[in-house]
């Protein structure tokens, strides 16, 4: 929970993180959804075998390549994505720059873990407030901004 009456942001907490990651998945899930469908729109229109357009290589890459392009693109170009906007989040890295690319790609890759080991990554957090696997291994910090930060809260 970020507190008001701070200025200074802190380490996200968990039930931010996984908010903004509920739904940073649904607008993922959408976009998977509408690469899939034009695939399969695109190579029926191409061919009787639309069902082989969601089997193959090409397919399989460019979901990843979708995926990638929103976490990566996002981290890199706002620091934020949809959902962490939503939740208050911002990402930068630990010298306060904002993340690189490469810093960024290194995140997803070891969120990717951190998320399909039943969420151990992100339980770590509980032991140990400094991050999780992904913040220490890209060396980056989800931090929490206090409302009197964001710029979508009117200030008085």
């Amino acid at each position: 929970m970020c507190p008001l009456s701070h200025a200074q942001p802190m380490i996200a907490g968990l039930g931010r993180r996984l908010g903004a990651l509920f739904y940073d998945s649904l607008l993922v899930g959408s976009l998977l959804v509408l690469v899939a469908t034009i695939a399969v729109v695109g190579q029926g229109m191409l061919s009787d075998q639309a069902p082989a357009a969601v089997t193959g290589t090409w397919f399989r890459l460019a979901l990843l390549g979708t995926l990638c392009a929103y976490f990566i693109g996002f981290w890199h170009r706002a620091g934020q994505t949809p959902g962490m906007r939503a939740w208050g989040l911002y990402l930068n890295a630990v010298d306060g720059s904002p993340p690189s690319l490469v810093r960024s790609a290194v995140r997803l890759a070891a969120a990717t873990p951190a998320l399909l080991c039943l969420g151990a990554g992100y339980w770590w957090l509980l032991f140990d407030r400094r991050g999780c696997w992904q913040d220490r291994l890209s060396g980056t910090h989800m931090l929490c901004l206090p409302r009197v930060l964001r710029s979508d809260t009117p200030t008085k």
